[in-house]
Protein backbone atom coordinates (compact mmCIF):
# COMPACT_ATOMS: atom_id res chain seq x y z
CA UNK A 1 0.00 0.00 0.00
CA UNK A 2 1.37 3.45 -0.52
CA UNK A 3 2.51 5.47 2.36
CA UNK A 4 -0.34 7.90 2.86
CA UNK A 5 -2.98 5.44 2.87
CA UNK A 6 -1.35 3.16 5.26
CA UNK A 7 -0.73 6.45 7.27
CA UNK A 8 -4.28 7.17 6.64
CA UNK A 9 -5.40 3.45 8.17
CA UNK A 10 -2.77 3.06 10.99
CA UNK A 11 -4.81 4.59 13.25
CA UNK A 12 -3.41 8.52 13.32
CA UNK A 13 -5.59 9.85 11.38
CA UNK A 14 -8.48 8.76 13.32
CA UNK A 15 -6.58 10.18 16.61
CA UNK A 16 -6.62 13.68 14.35
CA UNK A 17 -9.87 13.79 13.34
CA UNK A 18 -11.31 12.57 16.73
CA UNK A 19 -9.24 15.44 18.64
CA UNK A 20 -10.40 17.90 16.22
CA UNK A 21 -14.29 16.93 16.63
CA UNK A 22 -13.47 16.89 20.79
CA UNK A 23 -12.03 20.36 20.11
CA UNK A 24 -15.19 21.40 18.45
CA UNK A 25 -17.29 20.02 21.35
CA UNK A 26 -15.57 21.31 24.28
CA UNK A 27 -16.10 24.58 22.44
CA UNK A 28 -19.23 24.19 21.90
CA UNK A 29 -20.20 22.70 25.58
CA UNK A 30 -18.38 26.25 27.05
CA UNK A 31 -20.78 28.49 25.49
CA UNK A 32 -18.39 30.14 23.44
CA UNK A 33 -20.28 33.38 21.05
CA UNK A 34 -22.38 31.43 18.18
CA UNK A 35 -21.15 32.61 14.89
CA UNK A 36 -17.37 31.17 15.26
CA UNK A 37 -18.90 27.93 16.42
CA UNK A 38 -20.78 27.61 13.54
CA UNK A 39 -17.80 27.61 11.27
CA UNK A 40 -15.48 25.61 13.78
CA UNK A 41 -18.72 22.89 13.77
CA UNK A 42 -18.71 22.80 9.93
CA UNK A 43 -15.18 21.72 10.38
CA UNK A 44 -15.95 19.29 13.22
CA UNK A 45 -18.69 18.13 11.02
CA UNK A 46 -16.19 17.19 8.32
CA UNK A 47 -13.66 15.65 10.79
CA UNK A 48 -16.66 13.56 11.75
CA UNK A 49 -17.07 12.35 8.16
CA UNK A 50 -13.58 11.19 7.53
CA UNK A 51 -13.59 8.67 10.98
CA UNK A 52 -15.60 6.11 9.48
CA UNK A 53 -13.17 5.51 6.30
CA UNK A 54 -10.20 5.34 8.27
CA UNK A 55 -11.39 1.53 9.26
CA UNK A 56 -10.78 2.16 13.19
CA UNK A 57 -12.01 -1.39 14.81
CA UNK A 58 -14.69 0.32 17.12
CA UNK A 59 -18.27 -0.13 17.03
CA UNK A 60 -20.14 1.72 14.43
CA UNK A 61 -22.23 3.81 16.67
CA UNK A 62 -19.32 5.44 17.89
CA UNK A 63 -18.13 5.77 14.29
CA UNK A 64 -20.95 7.78 13.62
CA UNK A 65 -21.51 9.74 16.65
CA UNK A 66 -18.74 12.40 15.73
CA UNK A 67 -20.67 13.77 12.44
CA UNK A 68 -24.00 13.10 13.91
CA UNK A 69 -23.55 15.29 17.26
CA UNK A 70 -21.84 17.99 15.41
CA UNK A 71 -24.77 17.70 12.77
CA UNK A 72 -27.15 18.37 15.16
CA UNK A 73 -25.04 21.26 16.81
CA UNK A 74 -25.01 22.49 13.61
CA UNK A 75 -29.06 22.54 13.57
CA UNK A 76 -29.36 23.77 16.72
CA UNK A 77 -26.58 26.83 16.68
CA UNK A 78 -28.17 28.27 13.30
CA UNK A 79 -31.15 29.15 14.90
CA UNK A 80 -30.86 32.65 16.11
CA UNK A 81 -33.02 31.85 19.33
CA UNK A 82 -30.92 28.71 20.24
CA UNK A 83 -30.98 28.67 24.26
CA UNK A 84 -27.01 28.32 25.54
CA UNK A 85 -27.76 25.53 27.86
CA UNK A 86 -29.18 23.71 24.59
CA UNK A 87 -25.96 24.34 22.91
CA UNK A 88 -23.97 22.96 25.56
CA UNK A 89 -25.88 20.26 26.66
CA UNK A 90 -25.19 18.98 22.69
CA UNK A 91 -21.47 19.84 23.45
CA UNK A 92 -21.48 17.60 26.18
CA UNK A 93 -23.10 14.65 24.59
CA UNK A 94 -20.31 15.63 21.66
CA UNK A 95 -17.33 15.33 24.24
CA UNK A 96 -19.00 12.28 25.61
CA UNK A 97 -18.96 10.65 22.90
CA UNK A 98 -15.91 11.29 21.18
CA UNK A 99 -14.06 10.52 24.30
CA UNK A 100 -15.25 6.83 24.43
CA UNK A 101 -14.44 6.39 20.53
CA UNK A 102 -10.94 7.37 21.57
CA UNK A 103 -10.85 5.36 25.07
CA UNK A 104 -12.01 2.40 22.28
CA UNK A 105 -8.73 2.69 20.10
CA UNK A 106 -6.37 4.39 22.31
CA UNK A 107 -6.35 1.23 24.88
CA UNK A 108 -5.12 -1.07 21.96
CA UNK A 109 -2.14 1.49 21.55
CA UNK A 110 0.50 0.42 24.07
CA UNK A 111 2.91 -2.14 22.80
CA UNK A 112 1.86 -5.80 23.64
CA UNK A 113 4.09 -7.86 24.80
CA UNK A 114 4.51 -11.70 25.82
CA UNK A 115 6.51 -13.87 27.69
CA UNK A 116 8.08 -17.04 27.35
CA UNK A 117 9.93 -16.83 24.24
CA UNK A 118 13.20 -18.07 25.59
CA UNK A 119 11.60 -21.31 24.86
CA UNK A 120 10.94 -20.71 21.49
CA UNK A 121 9.26 -19.15 18.53
CA UNK A 122 6.88 -20.52 15.98
CA UNK A 123 5.62 -17.88 12.96
CA UNK A 124 2.04 -18.78 11.62
CA UNK A 125 1.75 -16.32 8.35
CA UNK A 126 1.75 -15.34 4.98
CA UNK A 127 4.69 -14.05 2.45
CA UNK A 128 4.74 -10.96 5.12
CA UNK A 129 6.93 -13.38 7.32
CA UNK A 130 8.05 -16.28 4.39
CA UNK A 131 9.29 -13.41 1.73
CA UNK A 132 8.29 -13.85 -2.03
CA UNK A 133 11.29 -16.31 -3.18
CA UNK A 134 13.66 -12.97 -2.89
CA UNK A 135 17.07 -13.23 -1.45
CA UNK A 136 16.54 -11.22 1.27
CA UNK A 137 16.78 -12.67 4.84
CA UNK A 138 13.07 -12.87 6.24
CA UNK A 139 12.44 -11.59 9.85
CA UNK A 140 12.06 -14.92 11.51
CA UNK A 141 15.56 -15.83 10.37
CA UNK A 142 16.78 -12.38 11.52
CA UNK A 143 14.76 -12.20 14.60
CA UNK A 144 16.18 -15.80 15.23
CA UNK A 145 19.85 -14.26 14.96
CA UNK A 146 19.49 -10.79 16.82
CA UNK A 147 17.65 -12.19 19.66
CA UNK A 148 19.12 -15.67 20.03
CA UNK A 149 16.23 -17.88 20.13
CA UNK A 150 14.99 -20.68 18.45
CA UNK A 151 12.63 -19.10 15.63
CA UNK A 152 10.66 -21.68 13.50
CA UNK A 153 8.54 -20.11 10.76
CA UNK A 154 5.76 -22.12 9.07
CA UNK A 155 4.45 -19.78 7.39
CA UNK A 156 4.22 -19.53 3.10
CA UNK A 157 3.54 -16.85 0.35
CA UNK A 158 -0.30 -17.12 -0.97
CA UNK A 159 -1.19 -18.87 2.88
CA UNK A 160 -4.96 -17.50 3.93
CA UNK A 161 -6.52 -17.55 7.42
CA UNK A 162 -8.12 -21.14 6.77
CA UNK A 163 -4.09 -22.22 5.85
CA UNK A 164 -3.54 -22.27 10.11
CA UNK A 165 -4.50 -25.92 10.41
CA UNK A 166 -1.57 -27.07 7.84
CA UNK A 167 0.82 -24.50 9.54
CA UNK A 168 0.22 -25.69 12.85
CA UNK A 169 0.76 -29.15 11.96
CA UNK A 170 4.10 -28.55 10.64
CA UNK A 171 5.22 -27.32 14.10
CA UNK A 172 5.54 -27.82 17.92
CA UNK A 173 4.24 -25.23 19.80
CA UNK A 174 4.18 -26.40 23.33
CA UNK A 175 5.95 -23.96 25.90
CA UNK A 176 6.83 -21.47 22.75
CA UNK A 177 5.40 -18.23 21.76
CA UNK A 178 3.16 -18.41 18.47
CA UNK A 179 3.16 -15.21 16.08
CA UNK A 180 -0.09 -14.55 14.53
CA UNK A 181 0.01 -12.60 11.24
CA UNK A 182 -1.92 -14.09 8.92
CA UNK A 183 -5.56 -12.84 7.05
CA UNK A 184 -4.09 -9.88 4.78
CA UNK A 185 -4.63 -12.24 1.80
CA UNK A 186 -8.51 -12.67 2.66
CA UNK A 187 -9.08 -9.10 3.47
CA UNK A 188 -7.22 -8.34 0.28
CA UNK A 189 -8.97 -10.92 -1.64
CA UNK A 190 -12.55 -12.57 -1.31
CA UNK A 191 -12.66 -13.96 1.81
CA UNK A 192 -15.40 -12.56 4.77
CA UNK A 193 -14.38 -11.49 7.85
CA UNK A 194 -17.61 -13.38 9.50
CA UNK A 195 -15.09 -16.54 7.99
CA UNK A 196 -11.74 -15.21 9.06
CA UNK A 197 -12.88 -14.58 12.68
CA UNK A 198 -13.94 -17.81 13.33
CA UNK A 199 -10.79 -19.42 11.61
CA UNK A 200 -9.17 -17.03 13.82
CA UNK A 201 -10.67 -17.72 17.19
CA UNK A 202 -10.35 -21.29 15.98
CA UNK A 203 -6.03 -20.75 15.72
CA UNK A 204 -5.67 -19.21 18.68
CA UNK A 205 -7.73 -22.22 20.93
CA UNK A 206 -5.67 -24.62 19.17
CA UNK A 207 -2.33 -22.97 20.21
CA UNK A 208 -3.23 -22.79 23.21
CA UNK A 209 -4.19 -26.29 23.57
CA UNK A 210 -0.92 -27.63 22.54
CA UNK A 211 0.81 -25.54 25.40
CA UNK A 212 1.56 -22.30 22.75
CA UNK A 213 1.21 -18.68 23.63
CA UNK A 214 -0.28 -16.68 20.87
CA UNK A 215 0.71 -13.14 19.80
CA UNK A 216 -1.63 -11.93 17.31
CA UNK A 217 -0.27 -8.99 14.83
CA UNK A 218 -3.08 -6.42 13.91
CA UNK A 219 -2.83 -5.04 9.89
CA UNK A 220 -4.42 -2.42 8.64
CA UNK A 221 -7.51 -3.02 6.80
CA UNK A 222 -9.54 -1.33 3.76
CA UNK A 223 -12.60 1.25 4.67
CA UNK A 224 -14.67 -1.45 3.06
CA UNK A 225 -13.51 -4.60 5.04
CA UNK A 226 -13.16 -2.62 8.24
CA UNK A 227 -14.93 -6.06 9.76
CA UNK A 228 -11.36 -8.18 9.45
CA UNK A 229 -10.19 -5.64 12.47
CA UNK A 230 -13.66 -5.70 14.51
CA UNK A 231 -12.80 -9.99 14.16
CA UNK A 232 -8.95 -9.71 15.72
CA UNK A 233 -9.77 -7.47 18.51
CA UNK A 234 -12.66 -9.60 19.30
CA UNK A 235 -10.79 -12.77 19.35
CA UNK A 236 -8.22 -10.59 21.49
CA UNK A 237 -10.38 -9.41 23.65
CA UNK A 238 -12.47 -12.34 23.99
CA UNK A 239 -9.53 -14.71 25.11
CA UNK A 240 -7.07 -12.37 26.38
CA UNK A 241 -4.58 -12.71 23.88
CA UNK A 242 -1.73 -9.86 23.41
CA UNK A 243 -2.36 -7.82 19.96
CA UNK A 244 0.35 -5.52 18.44
CA UNK A 245 -1.67 -2.48 17.12
CA UNK A 246 -1.49 -1.99 13.26
CA UNK A 247 0.31 0.72 13.68
CA UNK A 248 3.38 -1.22 14.46
CA UNK A 249 2.99 -2.85 11.50
CA UNK A 250 2.24 0.32 9.05
CA UNK A 251 5.46 2.06 10.44
CA UNK A 252 7.46 -1.12 9.03
CA UNK A 253 5.87 -0.56 5.93
CA UNK A 254 5.96 3.21 5.58
CA UNK A 255 9.96 3.53 6.22
CA UNK A 256 11.97 4.31 2.98
CA UNK A 257 13.03 1.22 1.07
CA UNK A 258 11.15 -0.75 3.80
CA UNK A 259 9.54 -2.48 0.63
CA UNK A 260 9.77 -4.24 -2.69
CA UNK A 261 6.69 -3.40 -4.27
CA UNK A 262 4.36 -1.09 -1.58
CA UNK A 263 3.60 -4.55 0.58
CA UNK A 264 6.20 -6.80 0.26
CA UNK A 265 9.04 -6.50 2.62
CA UNK A 266 12.79 -5.79 1.57
CA UNK A 267 15.76 -6.68 3.49
CA UNK A 268 15.54 -3.57 5.63
CA UNK A 269 11.77 -4.22 5.77
CA UNK A 270 12.25 -7.81 7.55
CA UNK A 271 15.24 -6.38 9.28
CA UNK A 272 12.79 -3.55 11.14
CA UNK A 273 9.86 -6.11 11.35
CA UNK A 274 12.31 -8.36 13.18
CA UNK A 275 12.80 -5.25 15.50
CA UNK A 276 9.27 -4.47 15.87
CA UNK A 277 8.25 -8.38 17.17
CA UNK A 278 11.76 -8.68 19.35
CA UNK A 279 10.40 -5.34 21.10
CA UNK A 280 7.43 -7.66 22.10
CA UNK A 281 9.16 -10.47 23.46
CA UNK A 282 9.72 -9.02 26.96
CA UNK A 283 13.47 -10.24 29.03
CA UNK A 284 15.11 -10.42 25.71
CA UNK A 285 18.64 -9.01 24.90
CA UNK A 286 19.82 -7.99 21.00
CA UNK A 287 22.84 -8.90 19.08
CA UNK A 288 23.89 -6.55 16.50
CA UNK A 289 23.04 -7.10 13.26
CA UNK A 290 25.71 -6.99 10.76
CA UNK A 291 27.06 -3.78 10.14
CA UNK A 292 25.69 -2.33 13.53
CA UNK A 293 28.89 -3.14 15.51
Amino acid sequence: MPPLILWFLDGRAFVICAVVCLLGFVWMAAGVRLLGLRRALVWVALAGLVVPVTSTPIMWPLQIAPFAVALAGLIVVWRKAAARRTVRVWGLVGVLAVGVALFAELRWWPRATITGAENGVVVIGDSLSAGIGGAETVWPRQLAERARLDVVSVAFPGARIADWRRQLARADVGGRVVVVLLGGNDMLGRGSAEAFHDELEALVLAVRERGGRPLLIEFPVLPARGGFGHAMRAVAAKHDVPLLHRRFLAAVLQAPGATVDGLHLSESGHRAMARTIMLSLTSLSESPAPGEE
